[in-house]
């Protein structure tokens, strides 16, 4: 944090051109413009580093469907990802279930 407010200083200085200002603090030009226009939306809270998000979210009917694969896999440790699909689409055959690769996820 106070390398990126040394650098937004000195840019707002303009002591250097962002070029130069970039090989002195060892950032690449895209991090610094990111860096300046973070700070002129949002003051120094933008130069925090937001939180990554989740790669991946599981929309609402997704959930019932990994809860169901779970209260399975938990009648059923020994079965693999595939007998679990199998055993699933035969009690259940209106739902749409995800590929059995998916199925490793929910352990």
């Amino acid at each position: 944090m106070d390398q990126r407010l040394q650098f937004l200083s000195s840019y707002q200085k303009e002591e250097m051109s962002v070029a130069d200002l970039c090989r002195t603090h060892g950032i690449s030009r895209p991090t610094a413009y990111r860096w300046i226009n973070r700070y002129n939306e949002t003051g120094p809270e933008g130069l925090v580093d937001p939180q990554p998000s989740p790669t991946w979210l599981l929309p609402r009917d997704a959930r019932a469907d990994r809860d169901t694969i779970l209260v399975l896999r938990a009648k059923h440790p020994s079965w693999g990802a595939r007998k679990l699909k199998v055993r699933l689409e035969m009690l259940q055959p209106e739902v749409v279930w995800p590929a059995a690769s998916t199925f490793t996820q929910y352990t």
